[in-house]
């Protein structure tokens, strides 16, 4: 990194007021920092504020990230105790001095035109959120991969350029939308008007976030480029270890369901979301240890053991197979040890 510190040391960013903050929590990410750092140092938007919130790290991270801010006056480094990925994020919304602010983990890259891309679609549109497109990366083979991370071709052709909101779609799109935080712009004052934080303590905190953003929001943009890029098949990676956080799953879609409900929306979103919650606990299923497999599925059995199907259309739900999966483990006809439910 020597010739970017050179170039970026002869720059002169004091005097420039930053429009955007670029939030990176970092813990224990020495081996992909840098690269993640290069790329948002390479913005074509210069008036930013990069704030990397070192949330308890134990490696060299936290002397990687002193040894780039010495030579560029953006980066700002917020040293708290390990408090997870979420408590990260929120130290950064709080800490953050500009008016949008973008989430970019330590552990991914993004397109030079990130920033000024969402920034000035949030800008002209007069956006509270925009979305931008992504692609999966794995280094060790050079290949980046579309799958499942970007928005489907359908909502790129009616909404690209056509800002919406909850109340002017229909309920499927929320369900196809890419729920993750870091491919987003978002207004701070928007999140901070609607108290929109992560909740603390509990992964997959990305589904409550997105669904507090998209049922608040009053205008939603995207911009249809491929501008973030996810890295694939990191080590050590939380939701790649099928531990015991996978069980928070079922606090995040009880959290994300109530807030359906409080807004009057559920009739809306009642059937949609069962089949959600059902995909989304069978993916969880299929992830965690071969020995959790059976304590996850009596976990599952205990959280939906006295729900009634009556109010569901089930002609629509049993279109999928996850649907019979689902009521199998309910009945306690599944296998539960090994192999995929």
């Amino acid at each position: 990194n020597i010739l970017k510190l050179d170039h970026i040391i002869s720059m002169n960013y004091h005097s420039v007021m930053a429009k955007v903050s670029v939030i990176i929590p970092v813990y224990n990410l020495e081996k992909y920092l840098a690269q993640c750092l290069d790329s948002v140092l390479a913005q074509t938007l210069e008036e930013i504020e990069i704030l990397c919130i070192n949330d308890g790290s134990t490696d060299s991270s936290p002397a990687l990230l002193a040894n780039y801010a010495k030579f560029d006056s953006r980066i700002k480094i917020i040293n708290q105790q390990n408090r997870g990925l979420s408590a990260a994020r929120n130290a950064g919304i709080e800490a953050s001095t500009t008016d949008y602010l973008i989430f970019v983990d330590g552990d991914d890259k993004v397109a030079p035109v990130l920033v000024e891309d969402l920034y000035r679609s949030a800008i002209l549109n007069n956006s509270d959120v925009v979305y931008a497109n992504s692609l999966w990366f794995r280094p060790d083979r050079n290949r980046y991969f579309n799958v499942d991370r970007g928005i489907p071709p359908h909502v790129e052709l009616n909404f690209v350029n056509n800002p919406f909101n909850e109340l002017t779609s229909d309920a499927d799109l929320y369900f196809k939308l890419p729920v993750f935080a870091w491919n987003k712009i978002y207004k701070k004052s928007f999140l901070t008007y609607n108290n929109i934080y992560f909740p603390e303590g509990m992964i997959f905190e990305d589904i409550v976030f997105f669904t507090r953003t998209y049922l608040k929001a009053d205008r939603i943009s995207f911009v249809n480029k491929f501008l973030y890029f996810y890295r694939l098949n990191r080590e050590n990676s939380i939701n790649s270890t099928g531990g015991r956080d996978f069980w928070d799953i079922f606090k995040i879609l009880k959290m994300s369901k109530d807030l359906f409900v409080t807004q009057g929306l559920w009739p809306k979103y009642r059937d949609r979301f069962l089949l959600f919650e059902m995909r989304t606990i069978i993916d969880k299923l299929q992830k965690v240890r071969p020995e959790l497999k059976e304590p996850f599925c009596t976990e599952i059995k205990r959280v939906y053991s006295g729900m009634s199907l009556s109010d569901y259309d089930l002609k629509f739900l049993e279109t999928a197979p996850e649907f019979g999966q689902f009521v199998r483990i309910l009945k306690g006809a599944e296998a539960m040890t090994g192999g995929t439910v």
